[in-house]
């Protein structure tokens, strides 16, 4: 497809690996949260149990069969919205140490993004694909690169300054800058508005439900989902145009 000049790719499980990253981290924030904000003993094991399954729930995850719900928050959601189902929960069951909902808000975003960094976070960053590579070749077919996530900033730009790949892109959305989230189209249509494009020479890659939504709400030329992260086939092939097995394939996809 020579007539794409714009890709914008979604971060967890389409450029990183989403299991070695989020899973530990996810995992932590729970106990953090119950060590730090509920009414909870750690000696009242039973209780401390059932509180933090309803929680990874809440999140998104299966504890027992470690898989992420492709279309639950973890996959999908800014760190905000999930921080305030979290502290509805904790309220609704009487469990805060915290009356007040909105400080609340504020305590579980805090525990959720100290835990986004560190040499445990770093470590487990890994790569879908040899990004280098790909970023590079796109750049040398001037294809705009842009970046379009449900995470923080802050964690965002820690990740990307990781990995070494802050310089490839063009444009950056995150979920707590001051757009609609994804499924709605609003950070494409800025980055098509960026660089003149149409959204006909956009091509989107990702890998939940969420991004082909997106996909498909801003009439993107292509819609591209990767079988690398949460999304299995038969989440997103009846809205993807294309399938592939990691990122890197576009390149394919361009000739």
């Amino acid at each position: 497809m020579s007539d794409i000049r714009g890709i914008i790719f979604d971060k967890d499980g389409t450029i990183i690996d989403f299991y070695t990253l989020w899973l530990p981290v996810v995992k932590g924030v729970a106990e953090d949260i119950l060590d730090e904000l509920t009414s909870l003993s750690s000696g009242d094991e039973n209780s401390c149990g059932s509180v933090k399954l309803d929680m990874l729930k809440i999140v998104g995850l299966d504890p027992v069969e470690e898989r992420v719900d492709p279309d639950g928050n973890l996959a999908s959601a800014s760190v905000e919205r999930t921080a305030h189902q979290l502290a509805g929960y904790l309220q609704k069951e009487d469990l805060s140490l915290i009356a007040r909902e909105d400080i609340l808000i504020d305590e579980i975003m805090e525990v959720m993004e100290s835990a986004a960094g560190g040499a445990e976070f770093e470590k487990n960053l890994q790569e879908t694909a040899d990004l280098h590579e790909l970023f590079s070749r796109l750049r040398k077919r001037n294809i705009y690169l842009g970046l379009v996530t449900a995470d923080s900033r802050p964690s965002t730009l820690t990740i990307m300054r990781e990995l070494e790949i802050t310089d490839y892109f063009d444009f950056v959305a995150c979920g707590d800058d001051s757009r609609a989230e994804k499924p709605d189209p609003a950070a494409v249509e800025e980055f098509c508005r960026k660089f003149e494009l149409t959204p006909d020479e956009v091509m989107f890659v990702g890998d939940t439900p969420t991004d082909m939504k997106t996909a498909r709400n801003a009439g993107v030329g292509l819609a591209v989902g990767v079988l690398c992260g949460v999304g299995r086939r038969e989440d997103l092939e009846s809205l993807a145009d294309v399938l592939v097995e990691t990122p890197d394939e576009v390149l394919q996809l361009l000739d």
